[in-house]
C-alpha cells in the first residue's frame, strides 16, 4: 500500500497534523513531533463523537503503551463544508481501512472510555435524585401553580436524568463493528 498524506488543522488554535498512513501503522507529525503506531500493536480502537454547537471527532488508537489520537473540531454548521474537517474525515477513513487489512479481527467502539462513561453515568443519577426531592418539596409548595410547576420540574430531571444514566451506562459494552466497516462509513462522509 502506498503511503497517503493527509494535512489538517484540528481547532482554530492548534498546529497543522500531517497523518501518513500505509499498510504498517500511521504516523502524526505536528510541528516537529512525530509518532508511529504500528497496526500490529493496536490493542483497541474507539470512536468520540460530541455533536453541539460544534462538532468534535476523535479516533483513537489504543496501544499497550499509551495511545494515538485523531481529533478534530469544527462549527457543526461548516463541518460538510470545512477543508480540515473534510482532511480529517479522509485520514480516518485511510486509517480504519488499512487497520482493516492489516487486522480484520479489529473492531471500531463507539463512545467515550469507561471513565467519561462514569462520570455522565453519576451526573445523570444525580440529577434524577435532584429531581426526586424536587418532587417532594413539589407537593410541600404553597400553592397549587407551585405544586404544578415543580412537579413537572421534578418529572423532566428525573426521566432526564434516568435516561442519561442508562445512555452512558459504564457496566454495558459500548457498540462496535468490524474496522472495515468504520472504514466505509467514513469514506462515505469523506465524499461529503
Amino acid at each position: 500500500m502506498a503511503v497517503q498524506q493527509f494535512t489538517y488543522k484540528p481547532a482554530l488554535v492548534l498546529k497543522r497534523v500531517q497523518a501518513s498512513v500505509d499498510g504498517l501503522g500511521v504516523t502524526l507529525t505536528r510541528g516537529n513531533k512525530s509518532r508511529r503506531v504500528a497496526f500490529a500493536e493496536v490493542t483497541g480502537v474507539r470512536l468520540v463523537e460530541l455533536v453541539g454547537r460544534t462538532s468534535s471527532t476523535s479516533l483513537v488508537l489504543l496501544t499497550a503503551g499509551g495511545k494515538m489520537t485523531l481529533h478534530c473540531g469544527v462549527q457543526s454548521a461548516d463541518a460538510v463544508h470545512d477543508a480540515n474537517a473534510r482532511a480529517f474525515v479522509s485520514a480516518c477513513a485511510a486509517v480504519l481501512t488499512a487497520l482493516g487489512r492489516a487486522r480484520p479481527d479489529m473492531q471500531v467502539s463507539y463512545g467515550g472510555g469507561v471513565g467519561l462513561r462514569t462520570v455522565m453515568a453519576g451526573l445523570g443519577v444525580a440529577m434524577a435524585v435532584v429531581g426526586v426531592f424536587t418532587g417532594v418539596m413539589a407537593f410541600v409548595g404553597s400553592g397549587l401553580g407551585d405544586k404544578i410547576w415543580f412537579g413537572v420540574l421534578a418529572a423532566v430531571m428525573v426521566y432526564g436524568g434516568a435516561r442519561m444514566a442508562w445512555s452512558f451506562n459504564p457496566f454495558r459494552a459500548p457498540p462496535t463493528e468490524p474496522a472495515a466497516d468504520a472504514a466505509r462509513n467514513f469514506a462515505l462522509l469523506a465524499m461529503g
